[in-house]
C-alpha cells in the first residue's frame, strides 16, 4: 500500500456468551492514528463527528494529514492494544479489552 494509516478505535463487548462474543468498536468521535509511508510513521488523530460523516486525519498540531497518491490500507485496533517503539522500529499487538459489561438480555419477540 502507498499509504498504511492506523487507527485506534475505543472498543468494549457489546455481547459474550459461553460461544460468541462480539465487539463493538466505536468509529466516532475522535482518537489516536499513525501515518505510515516512505519508511516514516507520523502520529495523527482520526475525527468522525457522526455514523454519516467521513473520518478525517490530521497532524497532531490539527493541520490536514495529506495521503500520498495510490491506495490506502487501514489498520484497526482496539485502543486497548499494545504498541512499542524500539529506535525506528515500530509494533503494534492487537489486543481485546479485559473488561466485561453486564450481560446482553436476550431480545424478547413482539407481539403483533
Amino acid at each position: 500500500a502507498d499509504n498504511l494509516i492506523v487507527l485506534r478505535v475505543p472498543t468494549v463487548y457489546f455481547y459474550k456468551s459461553k460461544s460468541t462474543e462480539v465487539y463493538n468498536f466505536n468509529f466516532t468521535g475522535e482518537g489516536r492514528a499513525y501515518g505510515i509511508r516512505e519508511g516514516r510513521v507520523f502520529e495523527l488523530r482520526w475525527r468522525r463527528p457522526s455514523p454519516e460523516s467521513m473520518p478525517t486525519l490530521t497532524f497532531l498540531t490539527g493541520a490536514p494529514y495529506p495521503l500520498k497518491p495510490g491506495n490506502v490500507w487501514f489498520e484497526v485496533l482496539t485502543d486497548a492494544s499494545s504498541q512499542q517503539i524500539h529506535g525506528s522500529t515500530w509494533r503494534f499487538e492487537f489486543e481485546l479489552p479485559e473488561s466485561m459489561p453486564v450481560p446482553t438480555p436476550t431480545p424478547k419477540k413482539r407481539s403483533p
